[in-house]
């Protein structure tokens, strides 16, 4: 008896799938349908030359800041100034926001 109403419902919950499955059309499968989304949703040239941008920046910025505390390190070593610890505060706090800006920018 109860093996004969789970065969029913198992029955019945297939049925409905086929039909489901028949019923819907190929436009509503489609994934990659973008018609609904504004133009700044989409990817376009503007979001390739903006990510190319502030990628140059990143590395150009990256390696400017990097070489000056590597540099100045060096040279702290055969002298301590006051200066050089400055430069190196400036630089350490130049790659910080530079990295943080490039962060909130995307």
């Amino acid at each position: 008896m109860i093996a004969e109403s789970m065969d029913k419902l198992i029955l019945n919950d297939m049925e409905n799938a086929i039909q489901l499955s028949e019923t819907e059309s190929e436009e509503s499968l489609k994934c990659n349908d973008t018609a609904e989304l504004p133009n700044e949703l989409r990817f376009n040239d503007g979001h390739l030359v903006t990510i190319v941008t502030y990628s140059i920046l990143m590395v150009i910025s990256a390696a400017g800041n990097i070489t000056v505390l590597i540099m100045t390190i060096i040279k702290k070593r055969k002298s301590k100034s006051r200066i050089q610890t400055l430069i190196i505060h400036l630089s350490i706090a130049d790659l910080l926001v530079s990295i943080s800006n490039i962060i909130n920018a995307y």
